[in-house]
């Protein structure tokens, strides 16, 4: 019996692995498809495509810091992130809301802007001139960024046309 050899340790590994449940593996496989599918409706009211949101967020370096905290893990406190920029760390807040669902930072069911779209997307959704409340309904039905309700009030704000609308629309003192 000496002779018999070493016992092979993977078949000794394996009965110490947990399995996961079927039940698991298909819910994981379905919360997948569906925020693919939240996804693709965001987008689709938007003027961007999501190949866009994919190449700004790839070039975006706040956004790819968040995308390989999201990937790897949060730090356990905001003053742990090294980088000089304050957005990380308000994407730090925010973190449990956060996923990476194909190469697009979501918020929920919001789409997470890069910097480059933000201004753009903004004009294109206020074309109509709604009012700020709606303006801001608006805006947190489709796409997130920290502090996206502080820019959209002054966007309204700065709008001349709905400046003059709302001008023309105030009682006449007596």
């Amino acid at each position: 019996m000496t002779n018999f050899g070493y016992a092979d340790f993977l078949s000794r590994l394996m009965s110490t692995h947990r399995r996961l449940d079927e039940d698991y593996v298909i819910a994981a496989v379905y919360v997948e498809s569906e925020a693919k599918a939240i996804l693709e409706d965001t987008i689709s009211n938007l003027p961007v495509t999501r190949q866009m949101i994919v190449a700004e967020t790839r070039k975006d370096p706040v956004l790819q810091q968040v995308v390989n905290f999201l990937k790897e893990s949060w730090p356990a406190q905001p003053k742990q992130i090294a980088d000089p920029d304050p957005d990380v760390k308000k994407y730090f807040s925010r973190r449990d809301g956060l996923q990476v669902v194909d190469d697009c930072i979501m918020f929920g069911d919001r789409t997470v802007v890069p910097l480059k779209f933000r201004k753009w997307i903004v004009r294109q959704l206020h074309r109509g001139h709604p009012r700020m409340d709606r303006m801001k309904s608006l805006v947190r039905s489709y796409i997130y960024w920290p502090n996206v309700d502080d820019d959209v009030t002054q966007f309204v704000r700065e709008c001349t046309v709905c400046a003059q609308a709302a001008k023309s629309t105030k009682p006449k003192q007596a």
